[in-house]
């Protein structure tokens, strides 16, 4: 007779994800997960698959908990929507970055449809950079923008940069700084 599983597979999904998001995929073998998760290694198998496919099943519910902001209200501005992937990339200290570009950076290459999600994900950031700063140039306040899919691209490179900036430093300043630079270039 099989044996019930004695873990919430959502809980447990969590767990792994702050796993993968701090050593990455190539740092956690199975025997890791087994010994932090205080599971039967027969279970998560069973729940979950291989290590491949429970990585990826991180990650549709990483980006479900950490969403695009969205231009669509009147009040945000480019500068709440920098403020929001700044706020996600320091908010758990332990694990600096988005766990996203992390994936797409390690593997990528290797399981395209992470960088198809990594991708799409960052278009749609794109996407309301775009309209925040429309809406800047209608009003006048981005008079330096002449272009404004452009600026949006260079906005998501900010935020790049500012992934990279919190993989090297436990600084938010740092980041903050680099953001400001941006705006002040822009608006």
């Amino acid at each position: 007779m099989p044996r019930t599983k004695k873990f919430n597979s959502d809980q447990v999904l969590g767990q792994v994800t702050e796993i993968f998001a701090k050593h990455g995929f190539y740092g956690v073998s199975m025997s890791l997960l087994v010994e932090r998760l205080a599971v039967i290694r027969a279970s998560l198998y069973g729940t979950f698959g291989d290590k491949e496919r429970i990585y990826r099943g991180c990650l549709d519910p990483y980006v479900q908990l950490c969403p695009v902001p969205r231009d669509n209200s009147k009040e945000i501005t480019v500068s709440d929507l920098l403020e929001a992937i700044h706020k996600r990339y320091y908010d758990h200290p332990e694990v600096r970055g988005c766990f996203l570009l992390k994936s797409g950076f390690e593997v990528g290459t290797e399981f395209p449809e992470i960088s198809d999600l990594v991708r799409e994900y960052y278009q749609e950031v794109e996407k309301s950079f775009k309209g925040c700063l429309d809406k800047h140039m209608k009003t006048g306040k981005a008079t330096r923008i002449s272009n404004s899919k452009e600026a949006a691209r260079y906005l998501v490179n900010q935020c790049f940069g500012m992934h990279i900036q919190a993989q090297l430093s436990p600084d938010p300043k740092r980041a903050r700084e680099l953001m400001n630079q941006a705006l002040a270039l822009l608006v």
